[in-house]
């Protein structure tokens, strides 16, 4: 299936943003593991939240090899 690809794209989260490119498929958003990843922010599966890093809490930090 051929769909619009769109871009770039501002994604923002409390106080982090990212830019990402995104396919067009309906009207329904799914965040990738990308966007997730540049913002730092991690899964609470207990409180059913997206969240900040609680090791970086202030600022996005990555990991570079």
């Amino acid at each position: 299936m051929k769909v619009p690809y769109v871009g770039p794209v501002e994604v923002a989260f409390q106080d982090r943003i990212c830019f990402v490119g995104a396919l067009v498929l309906g009207d329904t958003v799914l965040l990738g593991a990308v966007p997730m990843e540049d913002m730092d922010l991690t899964i609470n599966p207990s409180r059913q939240r997206l969240e900040p890093d609680p090791r970086s809490p202030n600022i996005p930090h990555a990991l570079v090899k």
